[in-house]
């Protein structure tokens, strides 16, 4: 019998068999999307850290400017790239992504 090793992925969570496939987290969500370009810019696991759990995403964060916080982090941390982008809205949240938090809490927020 073949024991394979499975890991699971840090920014994602999903768990999967490097031997077997190649891994691709869901770059579906804006979060998960800014969360693998900061590890391929190699900036610090705070920050991937923050992006996999929504800190600077449009709809989950408590922050009322999360990608301006996005922009000062980056420019802090020498990632350029990460901040023009997050300037020219590469970041920004997805007509889905406000779909879905209309209909999980916006509704009540708005009163409808």
């Amino acid at each position: 019998m073949n024991e394979r090793e499975y890991k699971t992925c840090q920014i994602c969570g999903a768990r999967w068999c490097p031997d077997l496939e190649l891994h691709a987290c869901d770059t579906s969500k804006t979060k998960i999307r800014l969360a693998v370009d900061l590890a391929e810019s190699e900036a610090p696991y705070w920050m991937i850290e923050r992006a996999r759990q929504g800190y600077y995403d449009d709809y989950e964060s408590h922050l009322a400017t999360p990608l301006h916080q996005l922009v000062e982090d980056a420019q802090g941390n020498g990632l350029p790239l990460i901040a023009k982008n997050a300037k020219e809205g590469v970041y920004d949240g997805t007509q889905e992504e406000a779909r879905v938090w209309m209909e999980r809490e916006g509704k009540g927020l708005l009163g409808i």
